[in-house]
């Protein structure tokens, strides 16, 4: 803590019952192995978990389910696998970096987590989510939306969006169970779908004899803190 061994005669120690009350077990968990893991000692500090808490659960994973759930963009969760085939075979130039970066992502994740490199794992997972975040802004469907004639085109991006969070809440449920399974279920990803078979670019969204339909209230997945 503070870059200095915890000891009671320092002071310096956490009671890590107040520090889950605070921030929730899975964001505790998922700074620990960030910062850690399970072979390195980690410098534990609150205001650093608050950094990862609101950089990389909220405004990285929950931020962009937020954005692209909203019925505003109306996003078609059965249109998904067929849109999935398509983008497998051919890619607008505009899309192609971010399915190749979703494309190589479990087989990268798969390599750190089973070397124990869990940190660098979840830092592939979340520089894949920052892109897919620039990838929205980029490619605006807020406006998009506004014109029927490119309605075709909205769900794509929106496709390249939630494909990115739907392999990310995969990946992470060793880390973050709870919240994972949540983001999950706010994506219509039944629990037969959560498997790391599944995680596999364009290997969910598969039709199941029902019309998928989101969960509202992504949007509190994690709750805002001071």
């Amino acid at each position: 803590m503070g870059g200095q061994k915890m000891s009671k005669s320092r002071g310096n120690v956490v009671d890590p019952f107040a520090a889950i009350d605070e921030f929730g077990r899975d964001p505790i968990r998922y700074f620990m192995i960030r910062n850690g893991g399970i072979a390195n000692d980690g410098d534990y500090s609150s205001d650093e978990v608050l950094v990862r808490y609101k950089k990389d659960l909220v405004g990285q994973l929950a931020n962009l389910a937020a954005r692209c759930l909203s019925e505003r963009l109306g996003a078609d969760l059965n249109e998904f696998a067929e849109i999935g085939r398509q983008q497998t075979a051919v890619a607008d130039e505009s899309d192609a970096t971010l399915r190749d970066l979703l494309v190589a992502l479990p087989a990268q994740v798969q390599a750190c987590y089973d070397q124990g490199e869990f940190g660098h794992g979840l830092a592939h997972i979340f520089e894949a989510l920052a892109a897919a975040n620039r990838h929205v802004t980029d490619n605006e469907p807020w406006t998009l939306v506004k014109r029927p004639e490119l309605q075709a085109r909205l769900q794509v991006v929106l496709f390249y969006s939630l494909e990115a969070v739907r392999l990310a809440a995969i990946m992470l449920q060793p880390v973050i169970p709870g919240k994972a399974a949540q983001l999950l279920d706010h994506l219509g990803v039944a629990a037969d779908e959560r498997q790391w078979s599944h995680a596999r670019f364009a290997a969910g969204w598969q039709p199941c004899g029902h019309r998928r339909e989101p969960i509202p209230g992504v949007a509190r997945l994690f709750p805002k803190l001071k």
